[in-house]
């Protein structure tokens, strides 16, 4: 209706895609005719690879950690838009958690490459600053896992 082409991709990563609430998925899916704006994956991908080809990667929660998907996300410097449900990396824009109007409106935005809050763009997101995360979170992991 924005007159933007969008294609929604949900990985699903489900064996028995045959269940009732991945048929009742499929069917809304038709039912309303989006077939050509939402793709449902029933099964693993690797997900860094899925990232290297989107415009922008989504972490709509209403509950959460830092995410993987975030950082992930950042690094390969990709639009990130996430609930402000916690605190996150730098180079995210954050939309108001639980109101769909508000992530629907940063989507828009970001796609029209107006100006949304980005905070520091991904672009200054080093390196070795994930490395440095991710190897002192192994290592926190692997100590307390010791004890």
């Amino acid at each position: 209706m924005k007159g933007i082409n969008i294609l929604i991709i949900f990985v699903i990563a489900n064996r028995n895609s045959k269940n009732i609430l991945c048929r009742s998925l499929l069917s809304k899916i038709e039912i309303e005719k989006l077939e050509n704006y939402i793709y449902i994956i029933f099964q693993s991908i690797s997900f860094v690879e899925l990232i290297k080809k989107c415009q922008i990667v989504l972490r709509p929660t209403l509950s959460d950690g830092d995410a993987l998907t975030v950082r992930e996300a950042l690094y390969f410097n990709k639009k990130v838009i996430a609930s402000d449900i916690v605190n996150r990396p730098q180079g995210k824009i954050l939309y108001k958690s639980g109101d769909s109007l508000d992530l629907f409106d940063k989507i828009i935005a970001t796609i029209r490459q107006e100006n949304v809050e980005l905070g520091i763009i991904s672009s200054q997101c080093k390196k070795d600053d994930y490395v440095k995360y991710y190897s002192d979170l192994y290592v926190s992991c692997y100590n307390s896992h010791k004890n």
